[in-house]
């Protein structure tokens, strides 16, 4: 069973092309970000990506999260 993947941010750029990465690769992913349409969303609705409104509740057990941050990169997972 492959890992299930929540990033808070989904929509920024950074986070956006990661999501799509692991999304492609047969990882379950969602996120969460503001409720605000931005550019960055269209392909993530396009592979059926799940964009949730930020609330803990949206985050089940087991789930590997990712925030994005600044200093956010790849070798921090």
């Amino acid at each position: 069973m492959k890992e299930k993947f929540h990033f808070i941010r989904i929509k920024a750029s950074r986070m956006n092309n990661l999501a799509q990465i692991l999304f492609d690769n047969g990882y379950e992913v969602q996120g969460s970000d503001i409720k605000e349409e931005l550019f960055t969303q269209k392909k993530l609705e396009q592979r059926g990506i799940q964009i949730l409104p930020f609330s803990k509740a949206d985050i089940s057990s087991g789930t590997l999260v990712r925030k994005y941050t600044k200093r956010s990169c790849l070798s921090s997972f």
